[in-house]
């Protein structure tokens, strides 16, 4: 229980140390995986070293260099540390540099520290070959991964007192630290052979074997890593086969960019690092199993470089099959394939994978999508993605109960039903019905079709209808037309006809004229989320912009004065964006605005704005407004993948312009509110709750909110 005690406390170290290093992404998280490890595996079975290995995007074997992830940290912790072990195991670790006390590698400490405890309790390992082979192993692949070649381990001394830890001081010299003297790439000979443009021959004497590269007595030479390679000697020099002559301007290896080179520090986690970017530049390029091999490997003391030949293998260059999907049961393999949007011969790379699993993600069919790889059919590559499938059709129902200040409360209901796959693969056919407070009914139904032709084109058609109490009713006809320009971005146009009928009783209040306004409107969205069902990063940005005629009908218009016909301008736009700074915390930011601009305004030129869908804590659509711009901030605590607690604040203003038959009644007003709920997945399916409570009602007034959303 003490090997699990220490491991949990060195755990919680970390996160304290690494919180302030967030910039330094790639350190920070190495450090908490080795401290993640070292607690799942506290039982005492450790490694000594945990190697991390390359792969390109494709899942597929990589030719390119191992890594230990020890030597990939930087010098940090305590100038000892205490190990409060089994009986006589507990040792303090002591590093002297040049003979001066010195920092001692934290990462180290803690194999050590446990190899040492493991050998007092069990036999196949004796201290005396922890400080005779593995603390020298460790300390020179140390050092060598820093760049410092000429360093020596002095001594090991090992200390016992009568009472208290055991003590190990370590003298070490490390030496210069070594710079790059030279670092240049080649393509391998065997490739251009195979892949050459067409230009002078090359000869077999120009084209020539690679030399073995020479290592150190007693290195393992089967996956060499960077610390071994100290003694290497350089490959012969031999014709240069990377001529523009011989092999595509693209695949040259001077058509990368680099960061990395001559004069630089050498740094083992620096230099793979770059190697990854010449692997990228070739995966770009339709090459998923180019590797990078280092075939010279030349360190000069005197002068303290290291020269470095590294050798490109891009492979074979892959053209798309065609798509693979594991998985699929309901739903069917013609239409994904089309929806996928790849296409015999596309050329398979990054960008290939990332634009078929976003296109299936919106598709809604799917509750995940791998990230895909490549699958070899029949000598074919295919695409190929796992995926776990929703069920088509879906409906969802939503009450909330908004007591009164006095005394009473309302109750509204919100229903919604979607079925896919109507007619064709890829239609939807939607139908929603909602009874809000005041008497307010709304109908709304429609049909749609994507991926028409084979294209990504969409097109719907909705209908809707709204009934104000007696005072009024409107219907509303609009046709959409949508392009998926790429898989984040679309395009859309609208065409759209509103009539508005209202009641003439001269006992009622004049809200709304008769009329008929036909608009036209073009839209533009972008969403890079990660998850359509429950986003932890990215952002989703929506702009609508549309040009209205309206033309009034009604009797009343001369007695109000009315222009009888008016031009108007809609825009509408908002922006989503998601952080998850730790695991399992999600922070959302939503910005909403829109603008209606008119000559003069009745009820139905306005925008409804409160309730569950807006700003939450005011009843639904309680503000009837000309312009608004609001905003909320809402924190979650993920509890699985789809199910989430939550808190938020949100804030706000609007501007109600004056109406048609009313005088000095235009208004402005600031909203606030705020409050907590959860969104949990269920067997039946994901269940929301929602309590919020505007800055105008007090704390135990808010308004409650419940959502029920299942596929069958």
């Amino acid at each position: 229980m003490s090997s699990f005690l220490r491991s949990f406390f060195a755990l919680m170290r970390s996160f304290v140390r690494v919180m302030p290093l967030a910039w330094r992404m790639p350190f920070a998280l190495k450090t908490l995986f080795v401290r993640v490890m070292s607690f799942a595996r506290w039982v005492p079975i450790v490694r000594v070293m945990l190697l991390v290995r390359m792969k390109p995007f494709a899942r597929m074997k990589s030719s390119v260099l191992v890594m230990p992830l020890a030597l990939m940290l930087t010098v940090s912790g305590p100038l000892s540390v205490m190990a409060d072990g089994p009986e006589s195991s507990a040792v303090v670790f002591q590093l002297y540099e040049e003979g001066g006390e010195s920092e001692f590698p934290e990462m180290l400490q803690d194999s050590l520290r446990t190899l040492w405890e493991h050998a007092g309790t069990q036999r196949d390992m004796a201290h005396q070959e922890i400080t005779d082979r593995v603390i020298p192993e460790l300390m020179a692949r140390y050092y060598a991964s820093g760049g410092f070649f000429n360093a020596g381990i002095d001594s090991v001394r090992v200390l016992t007192p009568d009472d208290g830890p055991v003590g190990i001081h370590i003298y070490t010299q490390p030496g210069c630290r070594f710079s790059i003297g030279s670092l240049s790439f080649r393509m391998d000979a065997d490739w251009v052979a195979e892949n050459r443009l067409a230009g002078p021959e090359v000869t077999d004497s120009e084209i020539t074997e690679i030399a073995d590269v020479e290592f150190p007595e007693g290195a393992d030479t089967s996956s060499p890593d960077l610390a071994d390679l100290s003694g290497a000697v350089p490959v012969p020099n031999r014709a240069d086969v990377s001529d523009p002559l011989h092999v595509p301007e693209e695949l040259r290896p001077d058509q990368v960019i680099s960061f990395y080179g001559e004069g630089d520090v050498y740094d083992a986690a620096v230099l793979e690092d770059e190697f990854r970017r010449y692997i990228r530049h070739y995966e770009l390029q339709g090459y998923p199993l180019a590797g990078i091999a280092i075939v010279g490997f030349q360190p000069d003391p005197e002068n303290c470089e290291v020269s470095i030949i590294a050798e490109i293998d891009p492979g074979e260059r892959f053209y798309a099959a065609g798509v693979r999907v594991g998985g699929l049961r309901q739903h069917d393999p013609d239409y994904i394939q089309t929806a996928s949007g790849i296409r015999q011969q596309d050329l398979v790379t990054p960008g290939l994978f990332q634009r078929g699993r976003r296109n299936l993600e919106n598709t809604e069919f799917f509750h995940d999508v791998s990230e895909g790889d490549i699958r070899m059919r029949e000598g074919e590559p295919y695409v190929y993605y796992d995926v776990t499938e929703r069920r088509a059709n879906n409906f969802d129902v939503m009450f909330g109960y908004a007591p009164r200040q006095v005394d009473g409360y309302n109750v509204i209901g919100r229903g919604a039903l979607l079925i896919r796959n109507v007619g064709w693969s890829g239609s939807s056919l939607n139908l929603s019905f909602e009874r809000l407070e005041d008497m307010v009914t709304r109908l709304r139904t429609g049909y749609g079709r994507q991926w028409i032709g084979g294209l990504p084109l969409g097109a719907e058609m909705q209908f809707f209808f709204l009934q104000q109490d007696t005072s009024y009713q409107v219907r509303e006809w609009e046709v959409q037309g949508s392009y998926n320009w790429t898989p984040e971005r679309r395009v859309t146009v609208s065409l759209t006809q509103e009539n508005a009928d209202a009641n003439s009783n001269p006992d009622l209040p004049i809200r709304v004229l008769d009329g008929v306004t036909r608009s036209a409107g073009v839209g533009f969205n972008y969403d890079n989320t990660d998850s359509r069902l429950s986003p932890t990063r990215g952002m989703i940005f929506d702009l609508h912009i549309a040009s209205a005629f309206r033309r009034v009908t009604d009797s009343r218009v001369e007695e109000l004065e009315s222009r009888g016909s008016m031009i108007q301008q809609r825009v509408r736009s908002s922006f989503k964006t998601y952080l998850s700074p730790f695991p399992r915390h999600v922070a959302a930011f939503r910005l909403y605005g829109a603008t209606v601009e008119s000559p003069e305004y009745t009820e139905t030129d306005l925008m409804r704005l409160g309730g569950s869908r807006s700003i939450r804590g005011y009843r639904e659509e309680q503000f009837r407004v000309g312009r608004y711009a609001w905003g909320d901030l809402e924190y979650r605590y993920l509890l699985d993948p789809y199910s989430h607690a939550f808190l938020f604040a949100a804030g706000g203003a609007y501007e109600r312009p004056e109406m048609v038959g009313e005088q000095d009644t235009g208004t402005s007003d600031w909203l606030y509110s705020g409050g907590f709920g959860f969104r949990y997945r269920t067997p039946i399916g994901i269940m929301q709750f929602t309590y919020a409570v505007s800055a105008d009602d007090p704390l135990h007034n808010g308004k409650v909110h419940f959502n029920l959303t299942a596929d069958f």
